[in-house]
This record gives C-alpha cells, sequence and structure tokens, in this order.
C-alpha cells in the first residue's frame, strides 16, 4: 500500500488500479 501511495501520491485511484499497481510492483520487486 506504501508503494503505491509513493507512486501515485496525488492520484486517486480505484481498486482496479491498486491492484494492477501492486501486480507490477511485485514482478518488478519480488520479496
Amino acid at each position: 500500500m506504501t508503494k503505491i501511495a509513493v507512486c501515485a501520491p496525488a492520484t486517486p485511484i480505484t481498486r482496479e488500479h491498486a491492484e494492477a499497481l501492486e501486480q507490477m510492483i511485485a514482478a518488478e520487486f519480488p520479496q
């Protein structure tokens, strides 16, 4: 959640956008 907020600080995002960003972040930064 924090990473998404940092990526889009002033952009209201929907749940679908949040899920898409989470998938992109997970792909680039595997934990």
